[in-house]
């Protein structure tokens, strides 16, 4: 395929994740080669530097010459990504209105729980808050309950490597989870993740990162800035035990895990009273 398919493609998918599903959407026939933007007709206009991450994000590389497989991708801007019908916070119930009230469940991520709002009001709950493009963790997801969301599509396990991109915007100072290998249920594989609090402490906020899990302890040094929104990417190399993981572009761990990583599984996210932490633009992508 050329290169020029596989950006119409990769706007064709862009426009309809990005549309209502009554709507119709419509690429231009030219590109005006002279222009810093491509332009999709009534729906909406990107510079090029953010068509490429978009288009990364669904899994194309068109500069590389190694072989890939596009294995997920979800940006959480349609009914392609979450259920129509609202779903109750059982948080609310206990926080009122420092809470968010209700959201969109997830279709493209599994549950490890079956969640219910006359359930106890610690659960997680991850979901698309109204009228947002982005997913929001806003329950208690107290660490006493595997409140874990597993994306849907497995890992394949022949892959040298993989990454896993996604934007993040942190709003607290407690733990967050990251699942390498589980099955469909979030069970199994290995967890490591990081908090922005001192370690050995319950109250204090780090303008740093604490990594914790079989990557070993490190201190990540100013990137914890709470309420902005990151770039994130995760490259697991499973053969080499080896992970590398990416803030906005830097380098920010190079790790191998003392558990080894499990060649396949799914990729799955759980957070220990980290609330209305919020992920949008996940991908995953994988190499032979």
């Amino acid at each position: 395929m050329r290169p020029f398919d596989k950006i119409i493609i990769s706007l064709l998918i862009i426009g309809l994740c990005n549309c209502k599903d009554e709507d119709k959407v419509s690429i231009l026939d030219e590109i005006d080669d002279t222009k810093d933007s491509i332009i999709v007709e009534d729906t909406f206009q990107v510079d090029l530097d953010t068509l490429t991450f978009q288009i990364d994000s669904l899994g194309f590389r068109l500069d590389s010459t190694e072989n890939y497989t596009s294995i997920f991708a979800d940006n959480f801007d349609s009914q392609l990504s979450y259920y129509s019908d609202y779903t109750l916070n059982a948080t609310y119930k206990e926080y009122g209105d420092n809470s968010l009230y209700r959201g969109h469940l997830l279709r493209l991520w599994n549950y490890s729980w079956d969640y219910s709002y006359n359930g106890t009001w610690t659960q997680a709950f991850y979901v698309v808050p109204p009228k947002q493009t982005f997913m929001e963790q806003a329950g208690r997801s107290a660490h006493t309950g595997n409140y874990r969301i597993i994306a849907f599509r497995a890992i394949p396990e022949n892959l040298s490597w993989y990454e896993i991109r996604f934007r993040m915007q942190k709003n607290d100072n407690d733990a967050v989870f990251y699942h390498f290998g589980t099955d469909e249920n979030g069970d199994g594989g290995i967890r490591w993740g990081y908090n922005s609090q001192v370690p050995d402490t319950d109250d204090t906020s780090s303008p740093h990162l604490y990594t914790r899990g079989p990557f070993g302890e490190h201190i990540v040094e100013n990137k914890a800035q709470y309420g902005e929104w990151l770039y994130h990417t995760m490259v697991v190399y499973p053969t080499d035990d080896l992970l590398k993981w990416y803030i906005n572009g830097d380098l920010v761990l190079e790790a191998t895990s003392e558990s080894g990583i499990p060649n396949g599984g799914h990729f799955a996210i759980s957070q220990h009273y980290e609330r209305s932490t919020r992920y949008d633009d996940f991908s995953i992508v994988g190499y032979e």
